[in-house]
């Protein structure tokens, strides 16, 4: 009787580490309050070259993109910061595993989008964002560059520091029937 209780124990004892420890893949979920009513209300099914073949088609509404910070530094007039991001494909899935990265977005992407910041006092660049860090940005459209880069009005973004994301596991566009595998984390590092 006593070694049964001792392998039901021990066999408990596994199931929660594995459970609590263990790999597993979760959907993306908000944080906080005000991200939580943005996700709820925002688009994640309109990309880049929709809103650049027909910005007026997107006026006013709210859309969801990731991307990689590629610089923050003032606009032009100086009264604010503009944070310039390049759009990555997210599937929106966190994986935890043996590697530090969570998110795996495509090295594919659909261009740069740019989101400007006032600040209420004095605030440096890299307090607003780092350069390669990753983004989730919350945005309208508002304006299309020469260049092509949209300017947003972006009520909320964050960022994820360089370590916790990787571009080179899966290479994919819209729609995934493109995936390509192109290296298993944690085993290929």
């Amino acid at each position: 009787m006593k070694s049964l209780l001792r392998f039901g124990l021990v066999t408990l004892a596994a199931f929660c580490l594995c459970s609590c420890f263990g790999a597993y893949s979760k959907h993306y979920r908000p944080e906080g309050e005000q991200e939580t009513e943005l996700f709820a209300k925002a688009r994640r099914d309109v990309y880049p070259n929709d809103v650049r073949e027909n910005l007026k088609a997107f006026d006013g509404q709210l859309l969801l993109w990731t991307g990689i910070v590629q610089s923050v530094g003032p606009t032009e007039d100086g009264k604010h910061l503009r944070m310039k991001v390049e759009h990555h494909y997210w599937d929106w899935i966190e994986d935890h595993s043996i590697q530090p990265e969570i998110a795996f977005l495509s090295p594919r992407g659909e261009g740069l989008f740019a989101c400007d910041y006032r600040p209420n006092s004095k605030v440096e660049p890299d307090e607003v964002a780092r350069v390669g860090d990753m983004a989730i940005v919350y945005g309208m459209p508002k304006e299309l560059t020469a260049s092509g880069m949209i300017l947003m009005a972006c009520p909320f973004y964050k960022t994820l520091r360089r370590e916790l994301y990787a571009t080179d596991i899966f290479s994919y566009g819209r729609d995934f029937s493109d995936l390509k595998v192109l290296r298993v984390p944690g085993v290929d590092d």
